[in-house]
């Protein structure tokens, strides 16, 4: 009887021991939507190169879990004058809490480590780099076995989100109903391109460009058959300007690229008005 009574005993135990695992495994997947993600294999993908992906429904569920995404970068290259640059991306952590610790670092296609960011508990973690076109890996993971069943912020920002703008033949669609754009030439054959219309009467409309200190850009407006109807070339780093007379509904092209090859990581600025000095919401679609 009490060989019966002590096996009895062990059942329960162990049928305490499995319940609790079930428990657990299942706390550390709530709302872990990307929960098979935990090797360079397995990485949740993601294509940067048009938009910013947020991803905020992830969780560190347990000790040993490690989150990795995938993305890719279109980047630039030059062929022909020994210069290549790259996409400007920032990836960005933030834990779920000030008292949790987690840590970012980035990986290149060969899983090679290229970045890191290890700050304190509840410290944002960030890595901004220019990288050139081709896959890499960002790596989240819970220092000294930090961990929660609360989601954590994670971004993968494209710096410039309105490349790739190098022609004005696709007609990509971006975004609506912006009148301030910061953008970068970003390197020495870069051009971009943007639509420009307008929804009503507003016939006379001032078009300018900042271009960052020390770097000459130049500013042609043209119709939509590729006529010029406006264009400022000013020298240096002097601003450009354009008045232009427009028709609602009609669509126009902003053209925005480097004197003489010049290009530049630091952004330029480009915004519309009215001859009235009040500012206009206009749509500014990338177009390439």
């Amino acid at each position: 009887m009490k060989k019966v009574s002590k096996i009895l005993v062990l059942i329960g135990v162990i049928l305490t021991i499995v319940l609790a695992t079930i428990i657990l495994n299942a706390s550390s997947t709530y709302n872990d939507i990307y929960g098979n993600n935990d090797t360079f294999d397995t990485a949740t993908f993601y294509n940067i190169d048009n938009y910013n992906h947020v991803i905020t429904a992830e969780i560190i569920g347990d000790y040993k879990d490690v989150d990795y995404f995938k993305f890719y970068c279109n980047g630039y290259s030059t062929s022909g004058n020994g210069v290549t640059s790259g996409n400007d991306v920032e990836v960005r952590l933030s834990p779920p809490n000030s008292l949790l610790d987690y840590e970012l670092e980035l990986y290149d296609s060969s899983g090679n480590k290229i970045a890191q960011s290890y700050k304190g508990p509840g410290e944002t973690e960030s890595i901004s780099m220019t990288l050139s076109h081709g896959y890499y890996y960002a790596k989240i993971y819970g220092y000294d076995q930090d961990n929660s069943s609360s989601n954590y912020g994670f971004v993968i920002r494209n710096e410039d989100a309105f490349e790739p703008n190098n022609t004005a033949a696709e007609n990509t669609f971006v975004s609506s109903y912006y009148y301030n754009v910061w953008a970068t030439i970003g390197c020495i054959n870069d051009v971009d391109y943007y639509n420009l219309s307008y929804y009503d009467l507003v016939p006379r409309q001032v078009i300018t460009l900042v271009p960052p200190s020390g770097y000459d850009y130049d500013l042609v407006v043209t119709d939509e058959t590729g006529n010029i109807i406006g264009q400022s070339y000013n020298g240096g780093s002097t601003t450009e300007s354009i008045t232009v007379t427009t028709k609602p509904n009609e669509i126009y092209h902003i053209k925005v690229y480097g004197y003489d090859g010049d290009w530049s990581k630091d952004k330029y600025k480009l915004y519309t008005r009215n001859v009235q000095w009040y500012w206009k919401y206009v749509d500014l679609v990338k177009v390439g």
